[in-house]
């Protein structure tokens, strides 16, 4: 994926790149570009398990794109309806895309976390509880017009599933400083995550297993085995920084309900790591 909202594919194992054919750029100085309006940020398609063939799209300009052939042809999900930020009346940044199967997914970027349950016609606001576990005031949630998040991995199935979600929280909005990072957990199983649609900080400036400064921007989670059957016990791990000597990586062996640092912190400072990838057996 590129900007401009094109996107390119290989059937050669990337041997050989060629433009896919994406919706018409709505672009009134540039009305014939083959684009979708955006640059595209996150591609995702469905695992073996389902169909590999399905996969969406998403970036700057709230629309979430799909293809069901692998990726050669894209269109919008709904074409009259991007994906509005939180509280504001304009098309969000679109981070991360992640579906469970053809209804469910969720959308997560700029001041916007949503979730749908009909391929995407109708976009609904997910809360993130302002706790840690066990909720005490399992009614207070974050303004999510103060957040953007980076990262989201989900593991299991549309049945039984774990989320989590990296993000960093901005005090005043978008116009003042940002804050400290933040990453929030849902299991679907839980009866406080009410099937999946609450989330729950487990990693922030006040958890209480850090022994490092908390990193900023939390650019990437992944885990080992994502498409078990089985969501719960997975290692995975979490890196980020804020473009200087400040990064970190972050592991976890319960799917993400709590998080350790690995490295980074004062006498061990590391550069800013954006992708992660998680390898069975611990690597």
């Amino acid at each position: 994926a590129e900007d401009g909202g094109r996107i390119r594919y290989s059937t050669d194992g990337g041997a050989t790149w060629n433009f896919a054919t994406t919706p018409e750029d709505s672009n009134p100085t540039n009305p014939n570009k083959d684009g979708a309006s955006q640059g595209i940020l996150d591609v995702y398609f469905l695992p073996e398990s389902q169909d590999p063939n399905i996969g969406w799209a998403c970036g700057v300009g709230g629309h979430v794109l799909k293809t069901t052939d692998g990726g050669a042809l894209w269109n919008h999900v709904n074409p009259s309806e991007p994906v509005i930020e939180n509280d504001k009346n304009e098309p969000a940044v679109l981070w991360r895309v992640r579906f469970l199967n053809e209804q469910i997914g969720f959308v997560a970027g700029l001041w916007t976390f949503r979730f749908t349950s009909d391929g995407g016609q109708n976009w609904n606001t997910v809360p993130a509880l302002s706790e840690f576990k066990p909720l005490n005031n399992p009614g207070t949630s974050f303004d999510l017009s103060k957040f953007e998040f980076y990262s989201l991995e989900l593991m299991g199935t549309a049945d039984n599933f774990v989320g989590n979600l990296g993000g960093q929280f901005w005090p005043s909005g978008e116009s003042g400083p940002p804050g400290y990072s933040f990453v929030f957990h849902t299991e679907s199983a839980d009866l406080d995550s009410q099937q999946g649609l609450r989330w729950w900080v487990t990693y922030s400036p006040s958890s209480p297993m850090m022994i490092a400064p908390t990193i900023q921007d939390p650019w990437d989670i992944e885990f080992e085995d994502p498409d078990s059957s089985d969501p719960l016990g997975h290692r995975g791990y979490f890196v980020g920084g804020t473009g200087h000597p400040d990064g970190g990586i972050f592991s976890t062996t319960d799917s993400g309900r709590s998080w350790t640092p690995e490295m980074g912190g004062p006498g061990n400072p590391v550069n800013t790591m954006y992708a992660v990838a998680a390898l069975d057996g611990g690597k």
